[in-house]
């Protein structure tokens, strides 16, 4: 089952969501960057006085966290958007839900004004890479950081081109 939190609905659902993050991790070292950096993120993408569109989409089976995305728009004036996480539960992947979690989040996006959508990827992260390059998104030949300053550094700055409006 697919889940959109968005605006209309994040304050509400918020702690029964990261509930299912922190279980994801609940006996796992590598945590998601830290649960708490990670609330932090979802509490400013959907902060009210920013007036940001948000949405983070969640592919919940059984009641466990398999995979999950979230898109915010970062400039408004432009309608400049970031995709920021996604993530799949180690148990799961490398049998397509991060893929499937993806195009769904691109398809809600849809319903957005967007111009441009950009992410970033560590550079290590391969898997992350191809993923994103099958689903539309192609290297910029910058770092992320570069195409929208105050993003994290280290990571290469990748754009969607399939914009199939």
């Amino acid at each position: 089952m697919y889940k959109i939190i968005d605006n209309n609905n994040f304050k509400t659902e918020k702690d029964k969501y990261i509930t299912l993050v922190e279980k994801v991790f609940a006996n796992d070292s590598d945590k998601i960057a830290n649960i708490l950096e990670f609330e932090k993120h979802l509490n400013y993408i959907f902060a009210s006085p920013y007036n940001n569109q948000a949405f983070w989409v969640l592919l919940i089976v059984n009641e466990t966290l398999i995979s999950m995305v979230n898109f915010f728009e970062y400039d408004s004036l432009n309608h400049d958007w970031c995709l920021f996480t996604t993530f799949t539960n180690k148990k799961y992947r490398c049998k397509g839900y991060a893929g499937k979690v993806l195009k769904y989040g691109l398809n809600h996006l849809k319903r957005y004004q967007y111009n441009k959508l950009i992410c970033g990827i560590e550079n290590t992260n391969i898997a992350s890479i191809k993923l994103h390059e099958k689903n539309g998104f192609v290297y910029s030949g910058y770092d992320w950081d570069e195409l929208a300053p105050g993003f994290p550094k280290n990571h290469l700055g990748f754009i969607y081109k399939n914009f199939n409006r």
